[in-house]
């Protein structure tokens, strides 16, 4: 079967207002991650759900020749040579612009060997090209939603020459999150500004912070069949210093029950109820398992749990 078979996709609009238009919520990146990993443990090829990213992101972008896809060394970019796959079929013209040719990840290499057996053209970043003047569209595929910092050296440079040109009129989308944007947060004090931004697997915490800030026009999300396994177990400090073990995939709402009285007897009359850890177990069985280890612990063990802040808080 070709890499360029046909696919459907499952797309769910994200608008200026943070509303999501669907029946699933903003995921974090420590969830998605998870997701992605239990997914492909349960026997689904990580080429095939790149492939399926890279197919979504190449329907979705509104591409004007010639493009520029650029691309860091994660799997970001291994997206991004899938995207180049399927516009060479469409016979859009486009260049594989990289910063690094010596670093790949595994999925990644493939899909950029499949690149250079179709001739597709690619040039190094600061030795070939140093600006995109002459590109009417460019994809960013240059870091993903764990990076956390400002970017520096060759990836800020690149970041503002793509910016500069979004300024005089090129069209630029970005995969799964901004380059430069924390997922969670939605911030950074360098990153990409894009036109359309195409959420991969589920919508990510900050996306919908980067849109209000003007960061991300439009949010696109493409469903290539991750189920979201989002089951934490955590610990309430009640008013009178004990601690309350549940689980739950949704914490904020979890905890908003305890604190109107309507979670259970115990943290009812033991108001108000503050989150002091939370631990990301993935799906539920695996969190009913840990619910019931983190029961059997005595006070000063869940005390020692909280204080050690190795998984304290929520999930972004």
């Amino acid at each position: 079967m070709s890499i360029l078979d046909a696919e459907s996709f499952e797309l769910r609009f994200q608008d200026g207002s943070g509303l999501l238009h669907g029946k699933e919520k903003a995921v974090s990146v420590e969830v998605m991650r998870g997701s992605d990993a239990a997914c492909i443990a349960s026997g689904t090829d990580s080429r095939e759900l790149m492939r399926r990213a890279g197919q979504a992101i190449y329907m979705l972008a509104g591409w004007r020749k010639p493009a520029a896809i650029v691309c860091g060394k994660g799997n970001n970019a291994g997206d991004g040579y899938v995207a180049a796959l399927y516009l060479k079929e469409a016979g859009i013209d486009c260049t594989l612009v990289l910063l690094d040719p010596e670093r790949f990840s595994a999925d990644g290499r493939y899909y950029y060997e499949l690149c250079k057996e179709q001739d597709i053209p690619c040039a190094v970043w600061g030795k070939d090209l140093s600006s995109f003047d002459g590109y009417n569209s460019i994809l960013d595929c240059l870091l993903g939603t764990g990076f956390h910092g400002t970017p520096r050296g060759a990836m800020a440079d690149v970041i503002g020459k793509i910016n500069e040109a979004r300024a005089r009129g090129c069209y630029v989308a970005s995969a799964d999150i901004n380059s430069g944007l924390d997922g969670d947060s939605g911030e950074g004090e360098l990153c990409v500004l894009s036109d359309l931004t195409v959420s991969v697997g589920s919508f990510k915490k900050g996306h919908a912070a980067a849109i209000k800030s003007g960061v991300i026009k439009q949010c696109v999300n493409a469903d290539i069949g991750i189920p979201v396994l989002d089951y934490y177990v955590y610990l309430l400090e009640c008013a009178d210093g004990s601690y309350y073990c549940g689980m739950t995939n949704d914490l904020e709402k979890r905890l908003r029950t305890h604190n109107e009285g309507k979670g259970g007897h115990y943290t009812a009359s033991r108001r108000p109820c503050v989150l002091a850890y939370s631990e990301y177990c993935g799906g539920k069985g695996d969190a009913l398992r840990r619910e019931r280890e983190v029961k059997k612990l005595s006070h000063a063990q869940r005390a020692a749990l909280v204080t050690s802040g190795a998984k304290q808080g929520g999930p972004g």
